[in-house]
């Protein structure tokens, strides 16, 4: 005979691990001084996350613009294309930015 189980599979181990992850974690970020530097710089980073993006995005066509300039090494059909996904990234991306964000979880001192 086979037996089985009469109790339907829970999470209570998988949600008991998560839970003590999450505690442990934020007694870290919010417990120690280390943690709460940490924490200020995830926070900064995070506020400062969208003026990163744009110069990370302008670093990469300002490479990809050298790259392109050089014929013998990239077919033009892959010009074209590489041309055409630039510019639908400067097409989806906001003209009026923000560019001086008010900083809401840091203490200004």
């Amino acid at each position: 005979m086979t037996s089985q189980s009469s109790h339907p599979p829970t999470g209570f181990w998988f949600g008991f691990a998560l839970g003590t992850m999450a505690v442990g974690a934020s007694a870290f970020l919010l417990g120690t001084k280390k943690g709460r530097q940490t924490l200020a710089k995830l926070l900064e980073l995070s506020e400062n996350f969208e003026e990163n993006a744009y110069s990370m995005l302008a670093e990469i066509e300002k490479k990809a613009g050298e790259a392109l300039k050089d014929s013998r090494s990239v077919p033009a059909a892959a010009k074209q294309g590489f041309q055409t996904v630039l510019t639908k990234i400067k097409e989806l991306s906001p003209s009026t930015a923000v560019k001086n964000p008010k900083k809401v979880f840091i203490k200004e001192y």
